[in-house]
This record gives structure tokens, C-alpha cells and sequence, in this order.
């Protein structure tokens, strides 16, 4: 990816005509697009404006809670300092390019952690509110998907989309307190997450 991209971020779709769709919400939109006969928006406004809101809400607002989890216990620090790492340089043979990935993760990290102060979690009141939030998420959450099998139906939307995306890679691969919460605590919320594996 990043010989192809020039960067660190992911995701990131190569398409077959050549083209590069990079970030998680211009991928959807792209693909959207590309295959409108299963949309992912559902066909009712009202709950088509629902998942949009909840997919921003995930991207957007439920990033403080995110990084707090993997930046500030320092075990799950240690941990992701070692996963970008080990992720920046795997299948890099060539020097240059590892030399570069090694470079591009060190960054990025560097530049997550210089943020911290920035959204207030250099402060305990913040942090534990951080905590909180999550419990409080994970709880409605499992509570609804007593009910149904995805967050606004049947089937699989930008709201789940949105929500997985912030919870899957962030707090419940994580080996930190918010996955042992889920694990512990919110069995239909983990089916939920399982699902999209």
C-alpha cells in the first residue's frame, strides 16, 4: 500500500481500472456509487438520515473513546506502538521501503500521541469519562441487538458500517478493558461484531 499510496492510512481499495479509493467513508461513497443495486443507505429517508448520523457519530465522536483505549493505559500503548510496528514492514523486503514504512509509522504514531492533549485526554476526568462513554455505548447497544440482527433492520447498513468500523479494529481487537467489557458483559454485541468476520 504505501509504495502504491505514497501513505500510511488505510483502508484502501485498488480498484481493477487502476484507481485508489483511500478513507473508510470516500471508499463507501465510491462503492456506492459504483453498485447502487444493493445500497447500503436504506430505502426509507428517515432511517437513511438515522444511519448517516450514527455513522458520523462512530467516526467522528466515538474517536475520543477510541484513542483513549489504545493510547493512554500503557500496556495497550506498548502494544500498539509494537502492532504498527510489525504491521508497517510486513511483506517489505526491499530497505528503502521498509526504512519508509518504518518512518511513515513512527509518524503516525508520534502524531496520535501529540493529540492527546489537544482532545483532553491528558486529563483523568476526561479519561474516565472516556470509560464510562464506552459502557454506557456497549450497554444500549446490546440492549438493541437483543432485538435485531443489525442496527436498523435485517440487514447490514451504513450504520453498521460506521459502528463496526469504530468498534471491530479500536475496542475489541485491543487487549484493552473496553474488549473484556464486551466480552464479559454484551453477548449480542460481540455476535454482532463476530458476524462481520
Amino acid at each position: 500500500m504505501i509504495p502504491e499510496t505514497g501513505d500510511h492510512l488505510f483502508p484502501v481499495v485498488f480498484c481493477p481500472e487502476g484507481e485508489i479509493l483511500k478513507d473508510g467513508c470516500d471508499i463507501v461513497e465510491a462503492l456506492e456509487k459504483r453498485h447502487p443495486e444493493r445500497s447500503i443507505l436504506p430505502e426509507d429517508p428517515t432511517l437513511a438520515t438515522v444511519a448517516t448520523l450514527i455513522e458520523t457519530l462512530a467516526d467522528e465522536y466515538f474517536a475520543g473513546a477510541m484513542i483513549y483505549y489504545r493510547w493512554i493505559p500503557e500496556d495497550t500503548r506498548i502494544w500498539a506502538l509494537d502492532m504498527f510496528a510489525t504491521l508497517g514492514a510486513k511483506g517489505v523486503n526491499d530497505a528503502g521501503l521498509r526504512e519508509l514504512a518504518d518512518g511513515m509509522m513512527e509518524g503516525m504514531t508520534a502524531g496520535i500521541q501529540a493529540r492527546l492533549p489537544k482532545i483532553g485526554l491528558d486529563r483523568e476526568e476526561i479519561q474516565q469519562e472516556s470509560i464510562k462513554i464506552t459502557h454506557t455505548f456497549c450497554d444500549l447497544l446490546e440492549k438493541h441487538l437483543k432485538d435485531v440482527p443489525f442496527l436498523l433492520g435485517d440487514r447490514p447498513c451504513l450504520a453498521d458500517l460506521g459502528m463496526m468500523n469504530a468498534m471491530w479494529g479500536h475496542l475489541y481487537m485491543d487487549p484493552c478493558e473496553a474488549s473484556m467489557y464486551m466480552r464479559r458483559h454484551c453477548t449480542h454485541l460481540s455476535q454482532w461484531l463476530y458476524a462481520w468476520r
